[in-house]
C-alpha cells in the first residue's frame, strides 16, 4: 500500500496547439510537457496527412525551456487532416512507464485573410534577432511588440508582401524568457545572458549579427546586395575574422567587401557587404552559408533564396532597410508587372522598391519591339505615297517661253481669220 502511495497517481501528456485549424502556409506553435524519461529531439517529430503513410516535408524546430518543449512548424500549401507524431517516446503514465507515439490532430482550411506566415515559431539569442512576416491573404495592419525593451512597430503587409522586423539590445547578465507579440502570434524570445566572467563564454558569444540569416525571394539571373553587420559587443579586441562562402552552383559571389577584417575592437560596428547572384538556371530554394571564422571556430550565417517568377514579390534581408520610408524617400522606383528590378529591391512602407532600373521582362520586350515594327511599316508606306505624289508631278514639264511665245501667236492668228458663215451672209446681202 505504501508503494502505491508513492507512485504517482497521473502524469499525463500535456500536447497543446494555439488553435486546432489552420490555413495554408501558417506558421503552427505547439507546447509540449510530460513526465518524460527520455529527452525529446527535433528528429522524434514528423508532420503526417490523414489517408497518406509519407511524412509530410517542412520547416520546422524545436527547443527546450524549464521542462517545456516548444514546436513551430511551418504548414503545407494544401488543406486537409494532418497529425503530429512524437515517435517512441518514453514516459509515465499512471505510474506505468510507455513507450509509444504521441499523436496530436489538426486541419488545414482555406484562407479565411487573418493568417500570417512568421519564419520562427521561437527565437533564441543573446542580443539579436530577424523575424519575417508575410500576410498570406488580403491586406493586413501588423502590430508588433517586443517585451524585453518594450519597442513597438506597426505596419501594412499587402497580400503576400513580406517584412523582416529587427531588434538587437545590450547583452544581459542572465538568461530569462521575453515574448515577441505579433498580432495573435506569441513569439517565444529565448534571451541567453552571458556574464563577465564566464570562462565559458566562446569568441563568438560577443559578436551581434546583423541579420542573423540572410534571406530572400528572388529571380533567377539576378544580382541582389545584402548587408550584414557586425558587432563586437564582448570585453575585449578580436583579431584576424576571415570570411567564407558555402554555396549551391546557382547561387555564387560576385563580390564582398571587405574580404577580412584585421581587428574588431571591443564595442566596434563593421558592415559587410554581400553582392550575390543567381544563375539562368536556379529554381526552387537555395541555401548555403556566410562563414566567420575566428581562432579556428567557425560561425555560420545561413544564407536562403527562394526563387520566384513574379518581380512584385522579390524581397531580401539586409540590416539598412527601413521601415519608416516609402519607395520614392529611399531614392527608388516600383516596378510593374511587366518589368523586372535591375539593380537592389529593398523593403519599402508602400512594398517592393527597386532601387535602380524597372527593365522590361523578355515578352513585354517583344510586345514593345512588335508595336515599334508596326509604326515604322505605316511611316515607311506613309512615305512612299509621298514620294510617289512627288514624282508623278514632277513628270508634267513645266511649257518653255518659246512655246508659250507660238501659242499665242496662233491663237492671234485665229481671232483674224474670216468666218465662212459670215462670208455666205454678205454675199447673199449683195445679191439684193
Amino acid at each position: 500500500m505504501l508503494i502505491i502511495l508513492l507512485v504517482p497517481a497521473i502524469s499525463a501528456i500535456q500536447f497543446s496547439l494555439l488553435k486546432q485549424s489552420y490555413e495554408p502556409r501558417e506558421t503552427l506553435q505547439a507546447e509540449i510537457s510530460g513526465n518524460f524519461q527520455k529527452n525529446l529531439v527535433k528528429q522524434d517529430f514528423f508532420l503526417y496527412r490523414e489517408g497518406q503513410n509519407n511524412k509530410v516535408a517542412t520547416d520546422y524546430d524545436m527547443i527546450k525551456d524549464n521542462e517545456i518543449y516548444y514546436l513551430y512548424m511551418t504548414l503545407p500549401n494544401s488543406p486537409g487532416n494532418y497529425s503530429i507524431k512524437i515517435k517512441e517516446a518514453e514516459f509515465i503514465d499512471k505510474g506505468v512507464l510507455k513507450t509509444e507515439d504521441i499523436t496530436k490532430y489538426f486541419t488545414i482550411e482555406n484562407y479565411t485573410g487573418t493568417a500570417l506566415a512568421i519564419s520562427k515559431g521561437f527565437v533564441s539569442t543573446i542580443n539579436a534577432f530577424s523575424v519575417t512576416i508575410t500576410s498570406l491573404l488580403g491586406d493586413q495592419s501588423i502590430n508588433v511588440n517586443f517585451e524585453a525593451t518594450n519597442e513597438n512597430l506597426n505596419f501594412n503587409l499587402r497580400e503576400e508582401e513580406t517584412q523582416t522586423v529587427r531588434f538587437s539590445f545590450p547583452v544581459f547578465n542572465k538568461s530569462f524568457k521575453s515574448n515577441l507579440k505579433i498580432n495573435d502570434y506569441n513569439i517565444p524570445v529565448f534571451i541567453t545572458g552571458i556574464s563577465g566572467n564566464d570562462p565559458f563564454a566562446t569568441p563568438f558569444s560577443y559578436l551581434a549579427i546583423d541579420p542573423e540569416n540572410i534571406t530572400g525571394t528572388v529571380l533567377k539571373n539576378n544580382p541582389y546586395i545584402h548587408q550584414v553587420s557586425i558587432h563586437n559587443i564582448g570585453d575585449r579586441n578580436l583579431q584576424n575574422l576571415n570570411f567564407s562562402f558555402e554555396l549551391p552552383s546557382n547561387l555564387e559571389v560576385k563580390n564582398y567587401t571587405p574580404k577580412s577584417l584585421l581587428s574588431l575592437k571591443k564595442g566596434e560596428k563593421v558592415i559587410v557587404t554581400l553582392n550575390l547572384s543567381t544563375s539562368n538556371k536556379a529554381s526552387g530554394i537555395l541555401k548555403g552559408n556566410f562563414t566567420i571564422t575566428y581562432e579556428n571556430k567557425k560561425l555560420k550565417v545561413p544564407i536562403i533564396y527562394n526563387i520566384t517568377t513574379d518581380p512584385a514579390k522579390v524581397t531580401v534581408s539586409t540590416s539598412t532597410v527601413s521601415l519608416t520610408q516609402t519607395c520614392a524617400q529611399q531614392g527608388g522606383q516600383k516596378c510593374n508587372s511587366t518589368t523586372t528590378c535591375q539593380g537592389t529591391p529593398v523593403i519599402s512602407l508602400d512594398g517592393t522598391c527597386c532601387k535602380g532600373i524597372c527593365k522590361p521582362l523578355a515578352n513585354a520586350s517583344s510586345k514593345s519591339v512588335t508595336g515599334k515594327l508596326v509604326g515604322i511599316f505605316i511611316a515607311l508606306v506613309v512615305l512612299l505615297i509621298i514620294g510617289f505624289l512627288y514624282y508623278k508631278n514632277k513628270r508634267q514639264k513645266t511649257p518653255k517661253s518659246e512655246d508659250i511665245i507660238k501659242k499665242q501667236a496662233e491663237d492671234y492668228e485665229k481671232r483674224f481669220q474670216p468666218d465662212e458663215s459670215i462670208k455666205e451672209v454678205k454675199r447673199r446681202i449683195s445679191r439684193i
